[in-house]
């Protein structure tokens, strides 16, 4: 008998997973308002409901009721209540984009850069009260390097996401539905975006700092504000300048200024150097 399914989250790639394996019947489909899901779901004839975070009780009236076997959760934008949902024989699986126990949260892929880190990936957990706490099933891994912005680590998280979904439920399938996972023992770390990692001033910070924060919210949706002489910038992209030179000759000794505007890029000085800013919008 196949297993019944039911997904919430705001993305594709592991529901594609689950609609995919022949053992498996997605009953319902519970996708989050405006996602990169709902807007994926929108071209095909598939139902679904859509909901935003206000529908949270909502959501759980109706998860409660359901008949499920499983319940796979992929960018449920709030906690599920797994003692509230629990039932007999019931399996609650999350698929997160970072290495658990590091960077669990809601934004991990921005604190990958904020932090520095050099390693990326997803991880396949058994969902427990505890928010990214339980039992590790698959965990994907591959390099941070420096030709990957924002936008690009999003989206191969989502492949890996897809892929570390693959080999869990590959797992559990051999172990005939028994939990096979490894528990989290290291140090664990948490990251939730703030408006003041999103907000930069050229007057008071360095170059370097600014990139930093450029790169960690390079995305339409995102953006860095970046506040100078000339007044307020959101940044998509951007990048420090190193050359001595153009430092030398173009720097005025007064950090904030916007010391250069060509073919479209604007060059800012920083309080120790110069910021180019190549993607931007100005805001006033």
């Amino acid at each position: 008998m196949k297993k019944k399914i039911v997904f919430i989250g705001n993305r594709a790639l592991v529901l594609d997973v689950c609609l995919q394996d022949p053992d498996w019947d997605v009953g319902a489909i519970f996708a989050h308002r405006d996602s990169f899901l709902e807007t994926e779901l929108a071209a095909r004839p598939l139902a679904h409901t859509a909901f935003t975070f206000a529908d949270r009780e909502a959501v759980l009236q109706r998860l409660e009721a359901m008949d499920f076997d499983i319940l796979v959760s992929n960018g449920c934008p709030f906690i599920l209540p797994i003692a509230r949902l629990s039932r007999p024989n019931r399996l609650f699986i999350n698929t997160h984009p970072s290495l658990l126990p590091d960077l669990k949260g809601p934004h991990p892929i921005n604190a990958l850069f904020l932090q520095g880190h050099h390693e990326f990936g997803a991880t396949t957990h058994e969902m427990v009260e505890e928010v990214d706490a339980g039992e590790i099933l698959a965990q994907v891994r591959v390099p941070l390097t420096p030709d990957l912005d924002a936008g690009l680590v999003y989206r191969l998280s989502f492949q890996l996401e897809a892929e570390a979904f693959r080999q869990a439920v590959a797992a559990l399938k051999a172990a005939d539905y028994r939990w096979t996972g490894r528990p989290q023992t290291a140090a664990t770390s948490f990251y939730k975006r703030t408006v003041a990692d999103q907000t930069a001033d050229a007057g008071r910070e360095s170059a370097l700092e600014i990139e930093t924060k450029i790169r960690a919210f390079g995305i339409r949706s995102l953006g860095t504000t970046l506040t100078t002489l000339d007044g307020a910038y959101r940044v998509f992209e951007g990048c420090a300048v190193t050359h001595q030179e153009a430092v030398r000759r173009f720097g005025r000794g007064t950090p904030g200024a916007v010391v250069l505007a060509y073919d479209g890029k604007l060059l800012v000085e920083t309080r120790d150097g110069l910021i180019k800013l190549m993607v931007y919008d100005k805001l006033n």
